[in-house]
């Protein structure tokens, strides 16, 4: 549903939406496993009463999530937009199909097993945090602190990170590229003018400074169309030396003779040689490419390197382009990673928006008890970024976007808790949804490719984290008796089953 609905919309999805996208499968799975949970707990119970008690925390849970990520379609990037509607249409549809599809295809026959036990009664172990609400909010002050004194500079908005090949091999491509001068096709000069002679001029110029470059050996050397038609000015300067030549050697054998020889003129380079006269001789294959024509009348070409030394030598080819008109350098991978950091600066502020307007959603529900839902995911979020700063992780874009999971997930599973505090089968559903997640997303921290490390290694860090607090943020009650069991809850169904029961044996 989501991929079909996204490219109605926008008529093409992006590789970066369909990524997103997938990790959609670690919140959307969570509302068919609480009702299962749920199920296991009340095998006698109807199928549409079960989904009744179950609806308000699965509304609030897809409400909460979707807002997070109607976020992502607040900025003006098109590709956020897209996994803004493709997360919301996806999970509404996960949701849609629990309710339409379950309790008709409910027969009741889920069988409860050891292991649900044993789990779902786990739940007794965890305390209640009594004051929970001043100290989270010291730990998030002093994460906030320990981030705002500049302990994550180290970032990292690199394109390369999305390959992971060898850096010897990387090496290697860089060495043949440089012996066999090959050019590059990620770094290149766009030279503009309004006339075929201004180009060649402002060629020309842009390669007297490049040839300063290769005395220095940040390159090899350069590709131009100037190199085989000069501009009209530099053709005049060599028809002037070559006629200066030819009079210097006509004049020394004259005296050396004692001859008249002079010279008929049919050589000595007078003629113009043009752009569009060189294009017509097959001759000019290897230079067309680098001539993009006129468009919106203006001409342009391009000036290709070969054998750059590397990124060491990107700032000085850079510099080679400052002053000149009509000259712009044209650094693909650069202008990419500088994408990708704006996708980064705005995925983080829409983050931060997307916790207030989920926060703002869960006090319509639960009033002022709404921080304990909300809590254990802003502590796990910040304790994910403390820990990757002391582990000197580099952060980029698929940090956030796993921090943007994260909230989607962890929020549901303190929702579940708000709801059904007591309830072992809704701690159930919570354990199996976190487990499954890490599971599927949280290994790809194993990943040698960096992107897909980042997202990983945040995800197998936070989901832990907010399994860990999010029991512990239930409201407190009053003690048992240190001889009395622990109580267990009972839905409906189970009450009047033991009631009849209770008739039955009297």
């Amino acid at each position: 549903m989501a991929l079909s609905v996204t490219d109605l919309v926008f008529g093409k999805v992006h590789l970066l939406t369909l990524v997103f996208g997938a990790s959609l499968v670690g919140v959307a799975e969570d509302y068919g496993i609480h009702y299962f949970a749920s199920r296991q707990g009340a095998p006698a119970r109807k199928p549409h009463a079960l989904l009744r008690g179950l609806l308000p925390a699965l509304w609030l849970a897809l409400g909460t999530s979707a807002i997070a990520y109607i976020a992502l379609g607040m900025a003006a990037f098109p590709g956020l937009r897209q996994m803004a509607l493709f997360s919301v249409v996806g999970l509404a549809a996960a949701m849609l199909t629990v309710i339409c599809w379950f309790p008709w295809l409910d027969r009741g026959r889920v069988p409860q097993s050891r292991a649900a036990l044993r789990i779902g009664s786990t739940l007794s172990w965890w305390p209640r945090w009594r004051l929970a609400l001043p100290w989270s909010l010291a730990l998030c002050a002093l994460a906030l602190l320990w981030i705002a004194k500049g302990h994550l500079l180290n970032h990292m908005d690199d394109v390369r990170q999305l390959q992971n090949s060898s850096p010897s091999l990387i090496k290697q491509q860089l060495q043949v590229s440089q012996m066999l001068g090959l050019p590059s096709p990620a770094q290149f000069y766009l030279v503009k003018g309004e006339s075929a002679e201004q180009v060649l001029e402002r060629e020309e110029a842009l390669k007297d400074r490049l040839d300063a470059l290769i005395a220095t050996k940040e390159i090899t050397g350069y590709s131009a169309v100037s190199d085989w038609v000069p501009s009209p000015q530099m053709q005049q300067r060599n028809a002037a030396l070559v006629r200066h030549a030819k009079k210097a050697v006509l004049d020394g054998v004259n005296a050396q003779l004692g001859e008249s020889f002079a010279s008929d003129g049919t050589s000595d380079g007078s003629g113009s040689l043009t752009v569009q006269a060189w294009f017509a001789q097959p001759i000019s294959a290897a230079a067309r490419p680098l001539w993009l024509g006129e468009h919106d009348g203006a001409f342009r070409s391009m000036v290709m390197l070969r054998g750059v030394r590397g990124q060491a030598a990107l700032p000085a080819l850079g510099a080679a382009a400052e002053g000149l008109g009509g000259v712009t350098w044209v650094d693909k991978p650069a202008e990419i990673s500088g994408l990708l950091k704006r996708y980064r600066v705005s995925m983080t502020e829409l983050l931060a928006l997307g916790h207030l307007l989920v926060l703002a959603a869960l006090c319509l529900r639960f009033g002022r008890s709404a921080w304990r839902a909300w809590l254990p995911t802003v502590l796990a979020s910040l304790a994910v970024v403390v820990i990757l700063s002391l582990m000197s992780e580099p952060w980029q874009l698929f940090n956030v976007l796993a921090l943007m999971l994260l909230l989607g997930v962890g929020i549901d599973y303190g929702i579940y808790l708000q709801e059904h505090e007591n309830d072992p089968q809704a701690w159930l559903a919570v354990v199996i949804g976190a487990g499954s997640t890490w599971l599927s997303f949280g290994l790809l921290g194993l990943s040698q490719t960096p992107a897909l490390r980042a997202f990983g290694v945040t995800l197998m860090l936070g989901l832990p984290i907010v399994l860990l607090l999010a029991p512990l943020f239930r409201s407190a009650q009053a003690d048992s008796p240190p001889d009395a069991p622990p109580a267990q809850p009972q839905n409906i169904d189970s009450i009047e089953g033991m009631s009849s029961h209770s008739n039955r044996k009297v």
